[in-house]
């Protein structure tokens, strides 16, 4: 039976990691293959202990009717909260979503929201936009049908734009929501997403739209047609354009211009010849998207309209929110305060009529809140008639914590991870098991139907005071995983502490209650390659993790040593083996003109002259080795102070006995070339740079452990549309060039490395 416990999953993946290293960088002496293996499972060298983190929950505020907010507001808020299915609005916001709210609409002040991650921040600024709209709606109507941009969202990238126009299609998009401005206000708002991505640039032409337009459209309406249940999928989650794309693609018959504008009831501009024609309330971009549209006639209109609107009345605003505010530091930072103020001037408005909104998990984490608001005020200009107002979050007052008790320890023990991760196939062999840890718990029946499991653990588990100590603890906090088992179930072993905390872990994280997860945990595992292996060349070394008499080398190390702590105070050198057959190298650097002394490291020697690589035989050569190109010169390498001899010495004792390629392989070189062997002296294939470091290289490990934590994840769905059974992996990068290399090479090994053994199999 396979356990699916934190530690278990985590000695998974390290465990295919350090596979695929001793893979694809053989070693073939036994010694220093076991001296490696031991190496990579030292603690950090390749991975780290698990550490665990829960998402804070924060304290719920009242329902709209108990705000102090305008009666028009409370009135469309509370219908949009009752709407099921829900469009994001819930009857009761979070503490600091009411304080957003009522700041930015009743007390006019901007914002600065700093809460953290899934505490909803992105509603703390679409309700204030949405409100905005309904106020305007019901004080200033023939204003409001007006097309102008009423709110600007700016992000640093194209991919969090991509996520946040999901959640305007749910929310503005929603027939329902547009039906209520209609029946209201007169017209419903408009969204539009404007980036690189965007379709299309220039000038439209019927060629263009042929091009850039109709394949997209089509796609859409195939699925509309053929795959219904699809399409329903895709609307309810956000990744559906809201808009009527049957009347969007046809048009008049041999009038192409005809096709591709916007009809009466869509809600999203797809497009930016429609966002030109018609600038969208809600604008979504990036601060360089901005930039290029502030400067380019094309995009004059949306400007011009926008500052037209804002010159009707005083009381018209526009609202810029800056999501994910934190990144605007440093030069980017003095380059979106100057893309504001340009933005100003091109409206020709004061700063007192932009309504300014930032967010962030970091920003005001310190405890001066004074430098968030500082930050604010110098990113967006300072205000004369408003303040920015600080928004932090509440988090949710729940019970005391306590320790577990033995008894309960073993009853979680008792659970089986394997049944309950895969409990969508065998639940009812899984029901016995859970039946066992209720009865040990005190708990009621566990349930029949595996879509009652859920609201069944979370009313066992609300309250139960092991878990409240635990989510103490890692609420917003990331800690140790063996800490948080120790503090938890100090009476049991650590063994039994941590299997036990883990099952608990687990049931919690299944528990649901109306959609909201009890413990939203997520686990950070922490691994790495090899920068290289060094080692000692003392092969009598009292360090080395694994014991014998015939080693060959001393103890390994991850990173660079000048000298080794055993008693000899030996020489530590770089390992190198032929890729080909594992045969061992050691890597150092001599003077030309001083042969006699091996050095460590690449640089210049006493004299100032650049040295030269050379690479040394460790293991004995193959006794066909003859003379000429193929024959190898011995060398004794004093391992305390790294002086070569050339002759054996009197006393062997302390000299390590290493080959050098022949002068006769190296001659035609040139100077500066490294001085290595043109043949293995061991297996006699050819080298031609096949001998190398042990660095760890490539997309492939980390490949490997993208397939292998994919292996390991639990089936969330039983549909045939989904054939890995909802299982997912989302995978992010620091640089545009970084994610376009994992995009292709990931697929690419994770294919090759599914055929491979299919592939020996045949061959075999």
């Amino acid at each position: 039976m396979m356990e699916f416990t934190i530690n278990s999953v985590s000695a998974r993946l390290h465990q295919k990691l350090r596979e695929y290293i001793e893979a694809q960088y053989p070693i073939s002496h036994p010694s220093l293959l076991l001296e490696r293996r031991e190496l990579l499972d030292s603690p950090g060298v390749i991975s780290k202990e698990p550490y665990i983190e829960a998402t804070p929950v924060y304290e719920l505020g009242p329902a709209y009717e108990q705000m102090n907010l305008p009666a028009h507001c409370k009135e469309a808020m509370t219908y949009f909260s009752e709407l099921s299915p829900s469009v994001g609005i819930y009857k009761r916001p979070y503490v600091h979503q009411q304080e957003a709210l009522e700041s930015f609409l009743v007390d006019g002040h901007d914002l600065v929201v700093a809460t953290g991650t899934g505490s909803g921040k992105t509603e703390s600024f679409l309700h204030p936009i949405l409100n905005s709209l309904i106020d305007e709606g019901f004080n200033r109507r023939e204003q409001f049908q007006t097309h102008a941009v009423r709110a600007l969202i700016l992000y640093p990238m194209n991919a969090l734009v991509s996520d946040q126009i999901t959640r305007l299609r749910q929310l503005f998009g929603d027939e329902r929501v547009s039906k209520y401005f209609r029946d209201h206000f007169g017209r419903h708002p408009l969204f539009g997403m404007y980036t690189s991505r965007t379709p299309y640039p220039g000038e439209r032409t019927k060629e263009k739209d042929d091009y850039q337009l109709k394949e997209i459209i089509d796609y859409y309406l195939d699925i509309e047609k053929n795959r219904p249940q699809l399409a329903l999928e895709m609307k309810k989650r956000g990744k559906w354009i809201a808009k009527n794309l049957t009347n969007f693609r046809s048009g008049k018959r041999g009038d192409w211009k005809s096709r591709y504008l916007t009809s009466p009831d869509d809600r999203e501009l797809f497009t930016r010849h429609e966002m030109q024609t018609t600038p969208p309330d809600i604008l979504v971009t990036n601060y360089s998207m901005l930039e290029y549209m502030l400067m380019r006639p094309i995009e004059r209109p949306i400007w011009e309209k926008t500052r037209q609107w804002l010159a009707e009345d005083e009381a018209n605003t526009l609202i810029l929110v800056l999501d994910e505010a934190h990144m605007y530091r440093g030069t980017s930072g003095a380059e979106v305060a100057l893309l504001i103020r340009r933005l100003q001037a091109r409206l020709g408005i004061t700063r007192d009529r932009l309504r300014c909104i930032l967010t962030s998990a970091s920003l005001g984490a310190e405890d001066d809140d004074s430098a968030a608001i500082e930050f604010a005020e110098q990113l967006t200009g300072k205000l004369k008639k408003r303040s920015f107002k600080l928004i932090k979050g509440v988090k949710e007052k729940r019970k005391p914590g306590r320790i577990g008790t033995t008894e309960e320890a073993y009853a979680f023990a008792l659970l089986d991870s394997e049944q309950f991760t895969n409990r969508i196939h065998q639940y009812d062999t899984l029901r016995s098991n859970l039946q066992a840890v209720a009865k040990r718990l005190g708990w009621g029946d566990v349930p029949h139907n595996l879509d009652e499991l859920p609201s069944y653990l979370y009313k066992s588990l609300d309250g139960f005071g092991p878990l409240e100590l635990i989510i103490e603890q890692i609420s917003g906090n990331a800690k140790k995983f063996s800490d948080i088992a120790k503090l938890v179930f100090p009476s049991v072993d650590m063994k039994m502490a941590q299997k036990a905390t883990s099952h608990l872990l687990m049931l919690a994280n299944a528990a649901k209650n109306n959609e909201r997860v009890l413990l939203p945990v997520r686990i950070h595992l922490f691994f790495k390659g090899v920068s290289g292996i060094y080692v000692c060349t003392n092969p009598k070394c009292e360090e080395k993790r694994v014991k014998g008499n015939d080693s060959i080398l001393g103890k390994m190390y991850d990173s660079p040593k000048l000298q080794c702590t055993c008693s000899k105070e030996a020489r530590v050198y770089e390992l190198l083996t032929h890729r080909k057959c594992g045969t061992a190298f050691i890597r150092g650097y001599i003077s030309k003109k001083d042969r006699n002394y091996l050095w460590a490291e690449k640089g210049k020697g006493i004299v100032g002259k650049e040295l030269t690589e050379i690479h040394l035989l460790v293991e004995p050569p193959h006794e066909k080795i003859q003379k000429g190109e193929r024959s190898v010169r011995p060398v004794w390498l004093d391992i305390r102070t790294g002086y070569l001899m050339k002759s054996p010495p009197e006393d062997p004792e302390g000299y390590l006995k290493l080959y050098l390629p022949h002068d006769e392989a190296n001659k035609n070189k040139k100077k500066k070339q490294t001085i290595t062997f043109q043949q293995c002296p061991c297996c006699m294939r050819k080298v031609q740079g096949t001998i190398t470091d042990l660095k760890t290289k490539g997309e492939q490990p980390f490949a490997n452990l993208v397939r292998e934590q994919f292996l390991l994840q639990p089936p969330v769905k039983l549909n045939k549309q989904l054939p890995n059974e909802g299982r997912k992996v989302l995978l992010f990068s620091d640089g545009r060039q970084k994610a376009a290399r994992l995009a292709r090479d990931i697929p690419h090994e994770v294919e090759l490395d599914s055929f491979s053994p299919f592939y020996w199999r045949l061959k075999n």
